[in-house]
């Protein structure tokens, strides 16, 4: 087979998993480079696809870019692919590296898509903010509150969930409780979770520190927290009941208190807020904040983006089912 036959035949078989909507070939002199070959061929190329029908290929919809991180998939982006294809459409993951990765903005700037659904990086920048800004109306950002820009967002678990393990470890007689997130969550839409848990301490007239663990981006969360935990540990100033405002906090910690002769759930109370699946698999379990109907909220989100659908008014969407997993790590 030519060369510009087989160009044909893969240009063919994307147009058909619906990476060309609505038959929209790249730029040949792109394609080109792509493919490795000369512009004379993948000029050939296309001139053979389109005479032998391959451009009126249908393209499912709705067409979904996912930004995120290169080390995440969590049930939110299993539910945005199952749900995706359930729905006839196609989704593409695009995975950054790094705060700045120019694939982000490359990708916010591709108009192809029906719908583009970010999970941002954790520094601020002002182009990033700029550009979700002026094409809100196909983006939805995950789990930071854009709407007073007008920006549709998807937001986790209700943080007053975490009351109800608050109250378990009150009905137990414990007096103060601390807590343990990252620097950079008091910026982000983990403050609602540090509010609830400081607010519920000061209506119940009950002591708590929170202590803050520095982040930096693309390194392990779990090993700076194990290695704060083990300082506040070693000077005895963590109170014997701790709210993780992230898993990844329990995970540090965890490591901590096992090299310190503590056993979770026994000698110290833990809590935290999502990431049932590694909530579960943990020793003992965590106990931990979860969503209940992941699927079905992105399910109704993916419908009101696929052509042709009517938009609704809302600008936050949310899990209308929270529960607790009580795992064994809050109370003996």
């Amino acid at each position: 087979m030519a060369k510009y036959q087989e160009i044909a035949r893969i240009l063919r078989q994307r147009l058909e998993r619906g990476e060309y909507p609505d038959g929209k070939l790249p730029p040949l002199r792109k394609l080109a480079a792509s493919m490795g070959v000369s512009y004379l061929t993948a000029r050939q190329a296309v001139q053979t696809f389109k005479e032998t029908g391959g451009h009126k290929a249908a393209a499912p919809h709705p067409f979904v870019a996912v930004i995120t991180p290169l080390w995440a998939f969590t049930a939110w982006h299993r539910a945005i692919r199952n749900q995706t294809r359930e729905l006839g459409g196609l989704v593409r993951f695009v995975s950054y590296c790094s705060d700045t990765d120019p694939v982000i903005y490359d990708t916010l700037n591709q108009e192809e898509y029906d719908l583009i659904i970010l999970f941002p990086p954790e520094g601020e920048d002002a182009r990033l903010h700029e550009l979700i800004c002026k094409d809100r109306e196909r983006i939805v950002v995950m789990f930071h509150d854009f709407t007073q820009y007008g920006v549709r967002s998807l937001k986790g678990a209700d943080p007053l969930c975490i009351e109800r393990f608050l109250e378990i470890l009150k009905e137990r007689g414990v007096s103060r409780i601390d807590a343990i997130g990252r620097d950079i969550d008091l910026t982000s839409i983990l403050i609602e979770n540090y509010r609830v848990w400081r607010e519920w301490l000061d209506r119940n007239g009950m002591d708590g520190q929170f202590f803050s663990v520095k982040h930096y981006s693309f390194e392990s969360d779990e090993a700076m927290a194990a290695d704060y935990c083990r300082g506040i540990l070693a000077g005895k100033k963590l109170s014997r009941a701790v709210f993780c405002l992230l898993p990844e906090m329990a995970v540090g910690l965890y490591r901590a208190c096992h090299e310190f002769g503590l056993t979770p759930g026994r000698d110290i109370s833990i809590f935290s807020f999502g990431s049932e699946s590694k909530a579960k698999l943990m020793t003992p379990a965590l106990a931990t904040v979860v969503d209940i109907d992941v699927p079905l909220t992105v399910r109704k989100m993916l419908t009101e983006y696929c052509p042709g659908a009517k938009r609704s008014d809302k600008l936050i969407f949310q899990p209308e089912l929270t529960d607790i997993f009580l795992g064994e790590s809050l109370v003996p």
